[in-house]
């Protein structure tokens, strides 16, 4: 599951649904839900994060030691969800305090909002033809008008040329460095990629530089090769080269969502794209995960209503058990699958999945 979006569950990645493997959790899963929609369930607590987060969780059977709002002795769970309303926006805002943690899922509202008014517009305009593919085009042309998370259009228009680009860079770092030196260099600048370390990748670059004896205007032109190939690759690796080619072709080719076909792409491509600003890489929201109470430590934030979650196993005590279920804060049918998915495959961490509106997904 990237941070930057879910991705389509094939068939074959399902596996068996009969399954002992998927028995068991089928079985953990309805017993958290019925704790969740029990009424009297009141004591719990929450903590919104993005699919890089939830997805650690669900793979080590643990979680980080790191804060969630305490809701107990209001009302129940069941009760909190229909409050909600569906709009997690104004939730997650009032929650944590944290406005910039809200910028996907006020993205896919902006969204909503465009593809509304096209449509109005298209009915008011009594220009006869295919309203659908008239209102497809205004909604494209509002979208690139206005382009929300701007380097990510600036990625998906130089796709091609950086693609291009690439192999010629590295042919010609590989010319200045020799084969098994530039191998070494690529190693470190994709673990530091898959790390999210480009901040340790631009200071080891220049100690790299400076240990290099080649005349200052060869080692200007490997500077900027070496940080170009890092740049693509972080870019390729960071949001995908399958999603920044639908971008591409997106913004190139004014009939691109004609057949409607790519439209649920372009709308999760969009609502899932990296923001910028402070701690840009770990502080989106796209889940609310809930907690039973026992898994707080009991040391408090610098919010009165926030306790640190405690993560180690310990003797009666599994985080496992803990995790009771988490609400998809996007409605994207994508990330509703794959939230299913994970749980459904997730032995005794298997939880309740809900959709935004509060519909239970999984297990249904």
């Amino acid at each position: 599951m990237p941070e930057h979006g879910p991705e389509k569950i094939t068939k074959e990645e399902r596996g068996d649904p009969h399954s002992p493997e998927k028995a068991e959790a089928l079985e953990v899963a309805q017993h958290k839900l019925d704790i969740l929609l029990d009424d009297e369930f009141k004591d719990y607590a929450v903590r919104f994060m993005n699919l890089a987060e939830y997805e650690k969780m669900i793979q080590i059977g643990e979680f980080e030691s790191r804060e969630a709002e305490v809701m107990s002795g209001g009302s129940s769970f069941k009760q909190y969800l229909k409050n909600s309303g569906g709009d997690w926006e104004r939730v997650a805002r009032r929650i944590t305090n944290w406005d910039h943690g809200v910028v996907n899922i006020r993205t896919y509202e902006w969204l909503m909002r465009l593809m509304k008014e096209s449509s109005r517009e298209v009915k008011q305009e009594e220009t006869g033809g295919d309203e659908r593919t008239k209102t497809l085009r205004k909604f494209r042309d509002k979208v690139l008008a206005t382009r929300r998370h701007y380097s990510i259009f600036l990625w998906g228009s130089d796709y091609e040329q950086d693609k291009t680009n690439l192999p010629r860079f590295e042919d010609e770092a590989k010319s200045i460095l020799g084969e098994d030196t530039y191998l070494q260099i690529d190693t470190e600048i994709m673990g530091s990629i898959t790390a999210g370390e480009t901040g340790s990748l631009q200071y080891n670059m220049e100690e790299f530089l400076r240990t290099i004896s080649v005349v200052p205007e060869v080692k200007e032109r490997l500077r900027h090769l070496l940080f170009r190939i890092a740049d693509i690759k972080k870019r390729f690796s960071f949001f995908t080269e399958e999603k920044l080619k639908i971008l591409h072709d997106f913004i190139e080719n004014p009939n691109y969502l004609d057949d409607g076909g790519k439209v649920k792409d372009i709308i999760s491509i969009l609502s899932f794209a990296p923001s910028y600003g402070a701690s840009k890489d770990t502080r989106q929201y796209h889940v609310m995960a809930v907690f039973d109470t026992q898994a707080l430590s009991g040391n408090q934030s610098w919010l009165k209503q926030w306790k640190y979650l405690r993560s180690a196993p310990a003797k009666g005590y599994e985080p496992q058990d803990m995790v009771l279920g988490v609400v998809a804060l996007i409605p994207n049918t994508d990330l509703v699958n794959e939230l299913s998915e994970k749980s459904s495959s997730s032995g005794r961490m298997a939880h309740a999945v809900f959709d935004h509106n509060g519909r239970v997904r999984y297990p249904n």
